[in-house]
């Protein structure tokens, strides 16, 4: 599945212009988008292996967990520690086929 950049800057957009989230937060899920930006641009735009991880890419599970039900993901926990990002089912605005 490709990623759709321009729609995932919107949500990066209304994240930052929120005034019902905290700074904190606005930062997190900004930076893990970025993070998900990169890791497909480096992956051809293809994001099914693509995978986030728990506490090495973001240091708040909160975010964390709040960034993969917005994207319609799957949060597993990992056998090491920690928990990951993947299974994107991204909601439909999105992907892009």
């Amino acid at each position: 599945m490709k990623l759709n950049y321009e729609e995932l800057s919107n949500y990066q957009t209304f994240w930052q212009e929120s005034e019902h989230l905290s700074p904190s937060r606005k930062n997190g899920l900004i930076a893990l988008s970025n993070l998900l930006m990169q890791r497909a641009k480096e992956n051809q735009d293809e994001i099914d292996h693509v995978t986030l991880f728990y506490p090495e890419d973001c240091s708040d599970f909160n975010t964390f967990t709040d960034f993969a039900s917005i994207m319609n993901a799957d949060v597993t926990v990992r056998d090491e520690g920690g928990a990951k990002i993947s299974g994107w089912n991204l909601n439909c605005e999105v992907d892009v086929e």
